[in-house]
């Protein structure tokens, strides 16, 4: 996917993220689960939050049901009614992240495992600051490069590299995985403070 359009993130959505057969969807939706209780820890009550994409639509039904009330910027059609679906009355953007403009701040952006899928991750960055206000921050998680499955795979002579991308990463729109460096230096590049 060279340009992000609505018709390609809704193929990505029919092939992984709506579909009830993939084999490793409880394991995504466990760590998703890990992710809501860990932001639900750091976000200060009644803060202004944004999720950049619905995913697997785990996040913001556990956010919600943690006590905080996000809303969702989402460029797939199909996975914006899916989040309507799931959450009524929920704020939804259906918009990409490269032309979304809120008209107020946020006090918390959350970049849940989306750097990965942007062709420009430094500029998708600078956008979510762009959305948030002062003060405020922007909270990213992505895959882990250096994750124990990778470096067993590169031991058994399964992939080249730990940053190597597997046919389950290809899946999903993967175009990298992180190194805490990697993710580091995208986060200084796009102006932000660790």
């Amino acid at each position: 996917m060279d340009e992000p359009t609505p018709d390609a993130l809704d193929e990505y959505a029919r092939r992984y993220y709506l579909r009830d057969d993939v084999p490793d969807i409880d394991i995504e939706d466990r760590i998703q689960l890990r992710v809501a209780r860990i932001i639900a820890d750091v976000v200060p009550p009644g803060a202004r939050v944004l999720e950049m994409g619905w995913g697997t639509g785990v996040v913001v039904p556990a956010l919600v049901e943690l006590g905080l009330r996000p809303e969702v910027v989402e460029g797939s059609p199909l996975l914006c009614a899916a989040a309507r679906r799931a959450v009524p009355g929920l704020e939804v953007h259906e918009a990409l992240f490269e032309e979304f403009s809120p008209q107020t701040p946020y006090d918390v952006v959350l970049s849940l495992f989306i750097l990965e899928h942007v062709d420009d991750p430094v500029a998708v960055l600078r956008r979510a600051v762009g959305w948030t206000a002062r003060g405020g921050r922007v909270i990213a998680f992505v895959p882990n490069a250096e994750s124990l499955h990778r470096q067993a795979a590169l031991r058994m002579g399964l992939v080249d590299a730990l940053d190597e991308l597997s046919d389950r990463d290809r899946l999903v729109g993967h175009r990298r995985v992180y190194t805490l460096e990697r993710l580091g230096a995208d986060v200084a590049a796009a102006g932000l403070e660790v």
